[in-house]
């Protein structure tokens, strides 16, 4: 049976390095919850999928204030794919192009709609958005549980209670 690892204290003192990643035993950082606000800039249809992202994001307690820019950009580029997909479909995949050729007559074909590319790139930021917040099913596990946020300050049980609770936690580290 091989020797227990030591702490880092201990390689501090004995002057030497550990031969393990010593920031996978650190604890995930504690980030508080919190809904943010809904930005002054977005429009009606944006802010409302903000709301929704928000929601989500709140229900699986993954949500923070420091969401704010993902969760706004993913809502205005879903609303610009929204109104992109519905062009779309008015005017269709193929558009007809008309020139003149090198002797003055008219010439015509058709084309695929730079509306085919525009969603195309939407989609692919929805995506890396999505991904980037943990809403795909593939990142959903790997994104952490917010924090719950401290108590209020006039709720000196629950206080002293998550005061205890960092006590018992740094006993804990330091062993």
């Amino acid at each position: 049976m091989g020797r227990p690892r030591l702490s880092l204290q201990s390689h501090v003192l004995r002057g030497t390095r550990p031969h393990y990643d010593p920031s996978k035993d650190a604890p995930a950082p504690a980030i508080a919850s919190g809904r943010p606000k809904v930005p002054s800039h977005l429009n009606g249809a944006a802010r409302s999928e903000f709301k929704r992202i928000c929601q989500l994001l709140e229900k699986r307690q993954h949500l923070t204030a420091g969401d704010l820019y993902a969760a706004a950009a993913l809502a205005e580029i879903v609303t610009r794919w929204v109104r992109a997909k519905r062009e779309l479909d008015e005017r269709g995949l193929m558009i007809r192009v008309e020139w003149t050729d090198k002797n003055g007559d008219l010439r015509s074909s058709e084309k695929l709609s730079p509306l085919v590319n525009a969603v195309a790139a939407m989609e692919s930021a929805i995506l890396r958005y999505s991904r980037a917040l943990g809403l795909s099913p593939i990142d959903r596990s790997k994104v952490v549980a917010a924090a719950v946020p401290p108590p209020a300050p006039d709720d000196e049980e629950a206080a002293f209670a998550a005061f205890e609770k960092q006590l018992e936690q740094g006993a804990t580290n330091a062993n």
